[in-house]
């Protein structure tokens, strides 16, 4: 069993973390305007890469007209809208459409962050509450140029739209645009990580809550009794049975990271994250076997692949010596799947290989 501890830790730092590309989800809506009434050169330097705002303000009392528009270019349908506001695309601008909308709402307030790359340092993307009863986009002074990001800790629910245009009129270029605005809001959010798509992103909010794309993973301080998890294995045959056993709960958590793709030969999962457990986490171990007949056998045993008795607390030689102890909860149940652990009987015996891991982007 040494020897396998060896390889499992072995094994586990060489683990090779893929990224993965997704595409577009958005279909834009366009319109050809004069955008200079708008200049925001005055408003924010365009060097500034990053800018962090608690609460969205408009900048001046200027609507833009864009029902109207849309319906003389057909363009006002529902694949106007994001499904869920969620945007990660590429487009260009041009002279005959040199202002480009995206609409989208939000049921419930949620932390946004946006950015845009083009190579044309005049673009702009601007967020706008939109008014569908009389058809107006209000500029708010929340938005980025190209190589700019944002983050607006409390976008209120309503109707809104993101503007894209040029701020001295030159056009001609591509631009990317990202938004993510799924998880909740909250003042002094910590961002854990944000795919270079913008099409997930994880959250820690003061009171250690961690969200990722709208869905609760944990709180690193309280309870988390509903990411408890059990493997049992029973395998009966003639005449008795072999069975195995383990068990996580009461589980303090170290780090949280992903979400991922995982692959195991118990679990798998597309959408999933890794928990990181610290000591303190109780562990339980148990594997019995029964034969009967002419030499009737019964064996059991409540320690672990350490050597240890279980029911335990996780310790600092478990954490120093045999490397990260890992749950893995599919975010799409809320259910912990998996424990990527030396601690693991089946990982560290070899029997089953090491999981696939690639971060979702």
């Amino acid at each position: 069993m040494k020897n396998n501890r060896h390889y499992f830790k072995k094994a586990l730092g060489f683990l090779c973390i893929a990224l993965l590309l997704g595409g577009a989800i958005s279909v834009k809506a366009t319109t050809n305007e004069k955008n200079v009434d708008f200049n925001l050169n005055s408003l924010i330097t365009k060097n500034e890469d990053v800018r962090e705002v608690n609460n969205l303000g408009q900048i001046n009392n200027k609507t833009i007209k864009i029902k109207e528009e849309l319906i003389k270019n057909k363009k006002l349908k529902s694949q106007s809208m994001v499904d869920v506001p969620l945007i990660s695309l590429e487009e260009s601008l041009t002279a005959e459409d040199n202002t480009d909308f995206y609409f989208f709402n939000v049921d419930s307030t949620k932390t946004m962050l946006m950015n845009m790359v083009s190579s044309n340092s005049n673009y702009v993307a601007q967020l706008g509450i939109v008014n569908w009863q009389d058809g107006t986009f209000n500029p708010t002074d929340i938005y980025v140029f190209s190589g700019n990001q944002i983050k607006l800790a409390n976008l209120p629910t309503g109707s809104y739209g993101i503007r894209v245009f040029s701020n001295n009129n030159t056009v001609g270029d591509k631009y990317t645009l990202r938004m993510n605005a799924l998880n909740p809001g909250g003042d002094n959010s910590t961002i854990l990580r944000k795919s270079d798509s913008l099409k997930y992103l994880t959250i820690q909010y003061v009171n250690k809550d961690i969200y990722s794309n709208g869905k609760y993973v944990c709180n690193l301080d309280k309870d988390n009794s509903q990411l408890n998890w059990e493997r049992e294995f029973y395998f009966p045959n003639s005449g008795g049975y072999t069975s195995r056993k383990h068990s996580i709960s009461d589980m303090k958590i170290k780090s949280v990271s992903g979400p991922v793709s995982y692959k195991s030969s118990y679990a798998s999962s597309a959408n999933a994250m890794l928990i990181y457990l610290d000591k303190g986490t109780l562990f339980t171990y148990f594997e019995s076997a029964f034969q009967s007949g002419v030499n009737t056998s019964y064996h059991n045993s409540f320690v672990d692949t350490t050597g240890k008795t279980t029911p335990r607390r996780i310790d600092a030689e478990d954490m120093t010596t045999y490397g990260d102890h890992i749950l893995v909860v599919d975010l799409d149940t809320g259910k912990s799947i998996d424990f990527f652990s030396v601690l693991n009987f089946y990982y560290a015996s070899g029997i089953e290989p090491i999981p696939t891991i690639n971060f979702l982007n």
